[in-house]
């Protein structure tokens, strides 16, 4: 496989991990030099067109994950690439635990030689790789994919290479097997050029892959939230003063018992009265004598001839009344 031509071409120079000093605040920071070649052997490959196409391989997958037991790295990955002078730009700084792959070369278990960078060390203290020197060959590096594939390389060699004679097509050229390159920063550190002398490459090829469940591919961690100030803490409330204590009511008095009702006392029976005088006996009433009966309305007494005249008689004095 070929690189992008306006990645890769012939003697194009790209440097890795170079901060600049003046940025940081005046500190240094490891750098390595790497020139790929646009076709060439891998590490104890020959070279040649006719070169066929050897041991297992993977399709094109993006990374996510690698870690190395051996050495206890456990990292996310983040793309690389070029800036407008050839240079590949490192990942940032601040994130000692972080590495980075070339974006536009094959993806780690696809055909052809992957590239794998990561810091010796930052301004601020060790970085990932700074363990890397101590890997050995047969030991394993997984690096886990966006397609739920865990591809497991096998450690060919572990070497170091001055940087002004940097074995650039040994490192970097294509390869007709899958192919992974481990970078970092190595040997004495010059304070002139503000830089390491060396380059440790780990040179490894793809030995196995497996599956895994989707949910089971760690996720890149997103960087802390900031810590949120601390709440000022509540002042106590004041405590109540207390309650006064109220008087005793006073005690109730008993009331005095009534007094017993006096008996009512029998009555005393009356004193007699006096016998009336008896009352004088009324004066007889003369009895009114009974009036004529009226005759009756409707039958009209005739009228009783008159009798004629007779002298008058001598006047006797009036009977009494009959009742």
């Amino acid at each position: 496989m070929l690189w992008p031509a306006a990645a890769v071409g012939v003697g194009a120079l790209l440097v890795y991990g170079s901060l600049d000093p003046t940025a940081a605040g005046g500190g240094s920071a490891p750098s390595v030099t790497i020139t790929p070649r646009a076709a060439g052997p891998g590490a104890g490959e020959s070279a040649g067109p006719s070169a066929t196409a050897v041991g297992p391989a993977l399709p094109r997958s993006v990374p996510k994950r690698i870690k190395i037991d051996m050495i206890s790295v456990d990292a996310p990955f983040t793309p690389l690439t070029l800036n407008a002078t050839g240079q590949l730009n490192a990942p940032p700084p601040n994130d000692s635990n972080l590495v980075g792959w070339y974006e536009r070369g094959p993806t780690p278990g696809e055909r052809g030689t992957s590239i794998v960078a990561g810091h010796f060390d930052t301004l601020t203290g060790p970085a990932v790789f700074v363990g890397l020197s101590e890997l050995k060959p047969g030991n394993h590096v997984e690096i886990t994919r966006q397609d739920n594939v865990v591809a497991v390389f096998k450690v060919d060699s572990v070497e170091s290479f001055s940087k002004a004679k940097f074995p650039n097509a040994r490192v970097y050229n294509d390869t007709p097997s899958a192919q992974l390159r481990l970078i970092t920063c190595a040997g004495e550190y010059d304070k002139t050029a503000k830089d390491y002398k060396e380059n440790l490459v780990v040179f490894a090829h793809l030995e196995s892959s497996r599956r895994v469940p989707a949910q089971a591919v760690p996720k890149v961690p997103t960087a802390p939230k900031a810590p949120t100030a601390p709440k000022a803490p509540v002042a106590p409330k004041s405590p109540a003063a207390p309650v006064a204590p109220t008087s005793p009511a006073a005690p109730v008095v008993p009331k005095s018992p009534a007094a017993p009702a006096a008996p009512a006392s029998s009555k005393a029976p009356a004193a007699p009265t006096a016998p009336k005088s008896p009352a004088a006996p009324a004066a007889p009433v003369v009895p009114k004598s009974p009036a004529a009966p009226a005759a009756p309305a409707t039958s009209k007494v005739p009228a009783a001839p008159t009798a004629p005249k007779t002298p008058p008689a001598p006047k006797t004095p009036a009977a009494p009344a009959v009742r």
